[in-house]
């Protein structure tokens, strides 16, 4: 769909682009005005698709002197939208599950279900991956500053010893 489309655009975008995308004149709020309003409105697969075509690469690609103005705004009211949709969700799952218990109806919700445990896996990876993310670039800079140490260390060592 078009909605699916316009997401996926975006995250390609900020994978191929780079510096570029993240260097747009007031990106931060084109995208709060644009992408993330009415996120309460959005249907599971749609958070799903928002989620793994757009959040996901945009995060994971962002140069790292955009994390503050960017990526911290984007996981605070993203994470925040998704953590009170899927507290709901399970809340009502658990009682359609003690009902169906009761009543034996078993097979009203379970595409719903599916949806919801679709999304919490997805988020539950996508909180990985980010963490994985920052401390492989931690251990990249990390193994970055100790090469350059070691470099001073032997510039500073005469070449000639007496």
């Amino acid at each position: 769909t078009l909605y699916e489309d316009c997401f996926s655009i975006l995250g390609h975008a900020a994978i191929a682009l780079k510096q570029d995308f993240y260097s747009v004149a007031d990106l931060h709020n084109r995208l709060f005005t644009s992408a993330f309003t009415c996120l309460e409105n959005l249907p599971n697969f749609r958070l799903r698709t928002m989620l793994l075509s757009f959040v996901e690469p945009v995060v994971l690609s962002c140069p790292s002197e955009y994390y503050q103005t960017l990526v911290s705004p984007i996981i605070r009211v993203f994470l925040a939208a998704i953590h009170v949709r899927l507290t709901n969700e399970w809340k009502n799952i658990t009682q359609q599950n003690k009902q169906s218990a009761v009543y034996g109806n078993t097979k009203s919700k379970e595409t719903e279900e599916e949806q919801v445990r679709l999304l919490t896996q997805d988020l539950v990876n996508f909180i990985v991956n980010c963490c994985v993310s920052t401390k492989a670039s931690d251990t990249d800079e990390n193994a970055a500053e100790s090469h350059n140490d070691e470099n001073m260390e032997k510039k500073s060592q005469p070449l000639i010893r007496p």
